[in-house]
């Protein structure tokens, strides 16, 4: 039976690496092509019933970590091992509370693989991989919205919807590493893939708790509506 410090230990070291190369990584990139500031936009664009501005590199690198150590990590990683720890994934770290505590380890590793992976790869592709709720859609929109968030990302200063290759890499490329890296023997690629399909319904539905619950107005637009 693996220990208990296993991927816990891997999980802090992956996240203590993600924490302090991304900022370095934005740090270069911000000193060699943020000399000249973008000009501003002639016209307001609205991406889901909001206004829309590409993110700068400072917001991503703020979104980064909020990804990496924020409570979405925490949570989704504690909701993540809680579904593992019913459906005795691996077995080889038992039912009980070190059991969970292999799978929490292994989940927040996986998340914090997965941010990076995504982070980095937006960078690259100058993509916004930001999650944005559909403000006051039906709920038809909202499903669709939520869908179109795993295969798609944002992309110019309209901000406008296209195909990508980042969430999908980004989605496998926790487990393949967590299967590869400190799960049990007896476990493959397959199965890795497998985990990243139930990770996709996870985040689908983490996207459709958001839409329903978080779409909300925010101050400006509660003080616009009530001036005369």
């Amino acid at each position: 039976m693996l220990s208990l410090r296993t991927p816990m230990r891997a999980a802090i070291r992956i996240g203590v690496f993600a924490a302090a190369v991304f900022p370095m990584h934005a740090q270069s990139r911000r000193a060699t092509s943020d000399t000249l500031p973008d000009a501003p936009s002639a016209t307001l664009t609205i991406v889901n019933g909001r206004p829309y501005r590409h993110p700068t590199r400072k917001q991503d690198l703020k979104a980064y970590q909020h990804e990496v150590i924020g409570p979405r990590a925490f949570i989704g990683a504690g909701f993540r091992s809680g579904i593992e720890q019913i459906r005795t994934v691996p077995t080889g770290w038992g039912q009980d509370f070190p059991g969970y505590m292999q799978r929490y380890g292994s989940a927040y590793g996986e998340i914090t693989i997965d941010s990076s992976v995504r982070f980095a790869l937006a960078g690259v592709l100058h993509e916004d991989t930001r999650y944005l709720i559909c403000h006051k859609c039906s709920l038809s929109a909202k499903f669709k919205n939520a869908a179109l968030a795993e295969v798609t990302d944002r992309r110019g200063d309209d901000g406008h919807r296209v195909f990508s290759v980042v969430p999908i890499v980004a989605d496998f490329s926790g487990p393949l590493v967590a299967y590869a890296a400190w799960y049990p023997p007896g476990y493959g690629p397959e199965d890795a893939a497998k985990h990243s399909a139930l990770g996709l319904v996870i985040h689908f539905a983490g996207h459709m708790v958001r839409e329903t619950l978080f779409d909300r107005d925010s101050k400006a637009e509660k003080a616009a509506e009530q001036q005369p």
